[in-house]
Parts: structure tokens; C-alpha cells; sequence
């Protein structure tokens, strides 16, 4: 009995194949016995430990004439793993195969000494098809594909150093100085230029430039906040994100509000530094104030939903959630759909 390592990809997997020899006697000794067979432990890489069971005579009423075979979970870093595997016999003596599974290509998960979590096959094999082999062994072999689970790091958010010139801008747009363009948005007046909005911003001057002699520009922004705003004009000014205090501290919403400001205004880098900062700060602490904000993109709201649903046990507790099961039904939705693909395995062979 042994294990042999294959390699581990690129997509996060460790492959192994998994060797239990066994007497064709004892198969059939066992049989008539009712008693099942379990494999001594097989350690594989990164802490995972496999076992192998058979039933020779079925593991329920439904498979009694056939050999049940199963891959059980032993010890594990985590709680538990996805893995697909695959199941064949051969006959040691001809080296033929007596029999194989099918391929399961979706992840089953495994639960750490779960016997409900363990998976195969209740209907392997047919007691008659053993008996073909009259004497010396046979080995099972078991190719698994054991998923690592692993969450991408985030790439820190980090602000570039300004110019001269960009700080000299920058005061401009702080201060009000020399501006000739008042805009008022939602209720709040800035003091822009003119030049300067109509260089950097098209879009924003072509709105406010429609309006007749001393008339102010009035806009209204749903789901911005001012601080947003003040960030957004200091962009248009001098070309860089410019956030109060460390950028891994600014909220979903700052970033959510960057992003949809670049959209709208047609600020294409605006838009692409704020996705980054987004990135950047999106957790499974923050991810449903993420998904509970109104300017969440089609870019972001799966990978929210992803990284929500990383610490499963975690989601009840976070304050966003009751508010999310009241107004945000489509969230839920997503969510329970996400945890039915990454921890809810599908109909097994052991149902079959």
C-alpha cells in the first residue's frame, strides 16, 4: 500500500495516486463476513491524509451483491477540502482492469472523519466480476485531485507621489482660488476652473456649461458622498487619487463611488484606480457592505460574492447582514448560490 505524489498545477491542486493492494481472499473472505475493510492512511502533500473503505458485500441494502468502495477524508489543515477522484481495480497477476469509475468532474467536499462526507461508489463492482480473479491480488487505485483552498491576497492600493506641479493644481482646487465656475452638487458649491474642467472633463463641462449667464450649474449625484466629490475634482486636477490617511483604510463606498464617478464623467483612469483600491481593500470582513451598496459594478459583484462566502460560519454575524435579508433578496440569492457551488457537493455515485 502506498501513495505516489504527481505534481501540483497551477490552479491550486495536489494529485496522487492512491495503491491498496489486497488477497483476492480476504475480498472474499470479507464478503461472506459482512465485514468492510478500511486502508491504513495514506499522508499526502500540504497535511492531507486519505483512507480508503471497502465494502465487499455493499454499503446499504440497495448495493447488497456489489463491492462499495470509498475515499474518506483523515486529517486536514482545515476543516475540510474539494476534491474530485476516480476509482479503478486491477488485477495484479494480468495487470488487466476489473473495473473503473467514472469521471466525477465537479469538487466533492470532504469533511474531516465524516462518514456522511465521505464519497464513492456504492455499486462498483459486482461480486461475480471478482470472482473471476481465482487467486492471488488485486489493487485499488484512487486518483485524486485535491483542491487547495487559498484566498488571492490582495495587491496593496498605493498612491503615487505628486509632481510640483500636480500639488501647485491640487491648491487650486482646494482653496477656490482665481475659480471662475461654480457648480453646485448635491447642495454643496465648489469652486472650480473653468480651463481646467474643460481640458480634464468633457463630459462633466459640456453639463455645466448649458446654463445661461449667471445661472449656477446645479447637479445631483445620487449615492455620492461630498468626500467622494472633493476626491473626484482633486483627480480632474492633478490626475491622481488623493485619499485622506492610509488607502487600505478607505471604505467600499469611497471606492464604489470613485468607480461610478470615472464612469459617468468618462474618467477612464479615475475609474481604473478606484477598481484597484477596491480590489485592494475588498475582504470577507467588508465584502458585504460591498454587496449591500447601490454602485457595487457587474466587475465587483461576483468577486464580493466570492470572497463573502470564503468564511462560511462568519456571514450571520456580520452587522450588514440583517439588512442585506431585508432589502437585498437578489444578494442572498447570489450568496446561497455561491455556498451551494463551493461547499454543497452534487448527487453523488453514492445516491445512485
Amino acid at each position: 500500500m502506498h501513495m505516489v505524489y504527481e505534481q501540483v498545477t497551477e490552479f491550486g491542486t495536489e494529485k496522487c495516486e492512491l495503491l491498496w493492494t489486497l488477497p483476492v481472499e480476504l475480498w472474499r473472505k470479507n464478503w461472506h463476513n459482512k465485514e468492510d475493510l478500511t486502508s491504513r492512511p495514506f499522508p499526502a502533500p500540504r497535511g492531507v491524509t486519505w483512507s480508503l473503505t471497502i465494502y465487499p458485500n455493499g454499503i446499504r441494502d440497495d448495493s447488497k451483491g456489489y463491492c462499495s468502495v470509498y475515499l474518506r477524508l483523515k486529517a486536514t489543515r482545515d476543516p475540510s477540502v474539494h476534491a474530485t477522484f476516480r476509482f479503478f481495480l486491477l488485477d495484479d497477476k494480468s495487470g488487466r482492469h476489473i473495473a473503473e469509475s467514472t469521471v466525477i468532474n465537479r469538487p466533492n467536499r470532504f469533511v474531516l472523519d465524516s462518514h456522511e462526507y465521505s464519497w464513492g461508489y456504492p455499486k462498483f463492482l459486482r461480486y461475480p466480476d471478482l470472482m473471476m480473479v481465482v487467486e492471488g491480488s488485486v489493487t485499488l487505485k484512487c486518483l485524486v485531485s485535491h483542491f487547495v483552498q487559498r484566498v488571492d491576497a490582495p495587491v496593496p492600493f498605493v498612491q503615487e507621489p505628486r509632481s510640483e506641479l500636480q500639488e501647485c493644481l491640487l491648491r487650486l482646487v482646494t482653496t477656490g482660488s482665481h475659480a471662475d465656475l461654480q457648480i453646485q452638487v448635491n447642495g454643496t458649491h465648489f469652486n472650480l476652473h473653468k480651463s481646467v474642467v474643460a481640458s480634464r472633463c468633457p463630459v462633466l463641462y459640456t453639463t455645466v456649461k448649458s446654463y445661461n449667464g449667471d445661472e449656477k450649474p446645479e447637479l445631483t449625484l445620487e449615492n455620492v458622498s461630498i468626500a467622494s466629490l472633493e476626491c473626484a475634482f482633486a483627480f480632474i486636477y492633478c490626475g491622481n487619487l488623493v485619499l485622506p490617511g492610509d488607502a487600505q483604510q478607505s471604505s467600499p463606498a469611497t471606492a464604489l463611488e470613485l468607480m461610478h464617478l470615472g464612469q459617468t464623467w468618462q474618467l477612464e483612469r479615475l475609474h481604473k484606480l478606484a477598481l484597484s483600491l477596491a480590489l485592494s481593500i475588498l475582504s470577507t470582513e467588508n465584502a458585504l457592505c460591498f454587496l449591500q451598496h447601490p454602485l457595487c459594478d457587474a466587475q465587483l459583484y461576483p468577486k464580493a460574492i466570492d470572497r463573502a462566502t470564503a468564511k462560511l460560519f462568519l456571514l450571520p454575524l456580520r452587522p450588514e447582514w440583517s439588512l442585506i435579508k431585508q432589502k437585498h433578496p437578489k444578494v442572498i440569492a447570489d450568496l446561497l448560490n455561491s455556498i451551494v457551488d463551493k461547499y454543497i457537493p452534487p448527487p453523488s455515485p453514492k445516491n445512485n
